[in-house]
């Protein structure tokens, strides 16, 4: 459902982008001034996609090197829990109180990660016992 959903909304956006460029050449404005601009916006667009570019590149790092696996227990900075989902920009994180949460790949590539389960089934938990 979400794919499709993003794929209608691209598809609008380009029929969108296609309708104008035809109207303003249909009504005989010249599309050379506009060169300029939408030069300025494709600066724009590349440092807005660096952070999605960055974790994309981690996705991939990630799934090749496999410091990490589906079922590892980590930390990531703060977070600790369970691996549940790598994907291309995000890996999902459960963590011990039931909670999921969605850590960009980057994270994982210019942080410290500690994994507690790596290359072994058992894990090691700390627990603060109060008598």
């Amino acid at each position: 459902e979400g794919v499709s959903y993003s794929l209608i909304r691209i598809t609008q956006y380009l029929i969108m982008i296609a309708g104008v460029v035809i109207s303003f050449q249909f009504i005989g404005v010249d599309l050379s001034g506009l060169v300029f601009i939408f030069g300025l916006l494709s600066v724009g667009i590349g440092f807005g996609l660096q952070n999605i570019t960055s974790n994309f590149v981690s996705g991939l790092v990630l799934l090749i090197e496999r410091p990490i696996r589906v079922g590892d227990r980590v930390t990531v900075g703060d977070t600790l829990g369970d691996v549940l989902e790598i994907n291309m920009r995000s890996t999902t994180i459960r963590t011990l109180t039931n909670i999921s949460i969605i850590v960009p790949n980057s994270e994982f590539t210019s942080s410290n990660v500690i994994n507690w389960s790596h290359g072994d089934p058992k894990v090691r938990l700390d627990l603060a016992i109060g008598v």
